[in-house]
């Protein structure tokens, strides 16, 4: 049951990053959080929503631990990898980048 409301909090929190609700969507991610503390999709979304709102570090928390839950989550391993450059950590970002590689390929 609580995988359903995590789901349901998260599609929500889907709709209103959409239509840039930023605060609500944060509000929504952290919800969804609270429902199913697992859910990898719901901490990656926060740190979408953060990143939009200029809260980088933040952001990169929340792609961590998306990728903490699920190591092949390619689309935070990327999102990561693309802070790191940012705040001038190449080395880590290429580590990042390489580590996504092989999810990225396809078959």
């Amino acid at each position: 049951m609580a995988a359903d409301n995590a789901a349901d909090a998260l599609d929500h929190a889907r709709r209103l990053a959409d239509s840039g609700r930023l605060k609500e969507a944060a509000e929504a991610c952290s919800a969804a959080i609270n429902t199913d503390k697992q859910n990898a999709s719901a901490h990656f979304l926060l740190g979408l929503v953060k990143e939009a709102q200029g809260d980088n570090r933040a952001a990169e928390e929340c792609f961590n631990h998306a990728i903490y839950l699920d190591n092949n989550f390619s689309d935070a391993i990327l999102h990561l990898a693309v802070l790191k450059e940012e705040n001038g950590d190449s080395a880590g970002a290429e580590t990042l980048r390489r580590r996504a590689g092989p999810i990225c390929r396809p078959p």
